[in-house]
């Protein structure tokens, strides 16, 4: 309930505060980012993921040349690290030092020869979208199916390209970049459409969808239907923002800015 309290109040004062403090710029080039609740970033360049805690420090670093790129990243377990090689359709699992907890996993062998995207379930496992199927699957720790959604064409007439997902709080979002968030629980029964969230990651705090775009961090809550923006120099240039607890993570072309909340 503390940690609750103190997510809620940052998200209000994020959006009424513009002053924040600079701990240190990391130097890098990235083409993805992600953070987990323990104020962890993690940063994506082509093959490599590095891990580096909220003051800067590099903790680790994992590279793996056979397949490819890495395309997504979900540190939601901190312990369990899931990455997407979506070129070879494949999973890997690291752990907190980045060291792999299992050989890869094909999703071939799992008769999804066409995934989307993937991301990790607070009940172990992952979740994945079948572009062929046109639904998400749940897999177990021990790769059996346990659940499955329905075919979300029946609330869209065209086929969805799902670039991002995530499990938070007992939903599932699947993320269309033209037709914007699709809401199901995790038990596969469609909740709701977002249309308004289709560009880029998210975070999910306190049941409000966090965003950023064109320079804008964005806060919509799905039961006041209200999108709340906030515009700041520090998001000039920017790529991408996230926020975990008191610091933000602001990805720019040559390097990452991290701050804390005055």
């Amino acid at each position: 309930m503390i940690l609750y309290c103190k997510i809620a109040l940052f998200v209000l004062l994020f959006f009424q505060n513009n002053n924040h403090n600079l701990i240190k710029n990391v130097d890098i080039q990235s083409d993805y980012i992600q953070s987990d609740h323990l104020q962890n970033l993690y940063v994506v360049n082509n093959q490599t993921l590095f891990k580096y805690s909220k003051t800067g420090e590099k903790l680790a670093e994992y590279s793996n040349n056979y397949y490819g790129d890495i395309d997504i990243v979900d540190p939601v377990d901190p312990l369990r690290i899931l990455l997407y090689y979506k070129e070879f359709n494949q999973l890997l699992f690291l752990d907190n030092k980045l060291t792999e907890l299992r050989s890869f996993v094909s999703l071939d062998d799992l008769d999804v020869d066409n995934s989307g995207a993937v991301c990790s379930s607070k009940n172990g496992g992952f979740w994945v979208f079948d572009e062929t199927s046109q639904s998400a699957k749940y897999y177990n720790d021990n790769l059996e199916k346990q659940q499955e959604t329905s075919n979300v064409r029946f609330v869209t007439d065209s086929l969805l390209h799902i670039v991002f997902m995530k499990e938070k709080d007992g939903l599932l979002y699947l993320q269309d970049k033209s037709q914007g968030l699709f809401l199901f629980d995790i038990y596969g029964a469609y909740i709701a459409r977002v249309p308004e969230v289709s560009v880029g990651s998210f975070q999910v705090k306190q049941g409000k969808i966090i965003y950023f775009d064109r320079e804008k961090v964005f806060s919509y809550s799905r039961t006041r239907l209200q999108n709340e923006s906030m515009v700041d120099d520090l998001f000039t240039n920017a790529l991408n923002v996230r926020m975990e607890g008191d610091v933000l993570f602001i990805q720019y072309p040559q390097k990452i800015g991290i701050y804390t909340q005055n």
